[in-house]
């Protein structure tokens, strides 16, 4: 799926590059690591640290716009997925991403 193998990179500020898509994340845990840290710091803005579910929509639908994908998901697909990623208390912790991620690269 598309979130296994995008991955968005926002390069230095000085160049007209946003939103720069790096194809190929793959199963390299240091470049999982290094997107899921991407993801908590664009996504996540509460103090306790977790990624809830309108964050993740937010994260999913963007990747899909950045890849320029004509596939537009649903919030029920969104959802589904979400409750894919090992939750507490309904919410993602960085380290459950990281699996989730992981996982879903090597499909």
């Amino acid at each position: 799926m598309a979130i296994s193998l995008a991955k968005i990179n926002n390069l230095n500020d000085d160049r007209d590059q946003k939103d720069i898509v790096e194809i190929g994340v793959g199963v390299d845990p240091d470049n999982i690591n290094d997107w899921v840290n991407e993801i908590w710091l664009n996504y996540v803005k509460k103090d306790d640290k977790m990624l809830r579910k309108v964050e993740f929509s937010k994260f999913v639908k963007n990747i899909f716009r950045i890849t320029n994908s004509i596939f537009v998901p649903k919030d029920r697909q969104i959802n589904d997925l979400f409750i894919m990623i090992k939750l507490e208390e309904g919410k993602a912790t960085k380290e459950n991403m990281f699996i989730f991620l992981r996982d879903l690269s090597r499909v």
